[in-house]
């Protein structure tokens, strides 16, 4: 096991594939990128996982099959983003 970065867009919805078995550990600003932190076995078939980014403010609905990975801010604070992830 080792731990991977994962760099993630400022876009609503996107697919990244990651090792499976990958356990999710943080998302955080890095410098001007968004990345993900994941726990992965490199030695694994590769899986798609969905990742949503909702600003504050923004509906989400209550009956989503989304994760709550974390939140992330971006230039001093004025960007707000709250991840949401699910498998497939």
């Amino acid at each position: 096991m080792t731990i991977w970065k994962f760099v993630i867009e400022n876009f609503v919805e996107q697919t990244i594939p990651v090792p499976m078995g990958s356990r999710l550990l943080t998302v955080q600003a890095q410098g001007r990128k968004v990345c993900i932190w994941a726990l992965v076995n490199p030695n694994q078939a590769f899986v798609p996982l969905t990742v949503r980014i909702i600003e504050t403010g923004d509906p989400i609905d209550p009956f989503t099959d989304l994760t709550y990975l974390g939140t992330y801010q971006k230039f001093d604070g004025e960007y707000v983003g709250h991840v949401f992830y699910k498998w497939g």
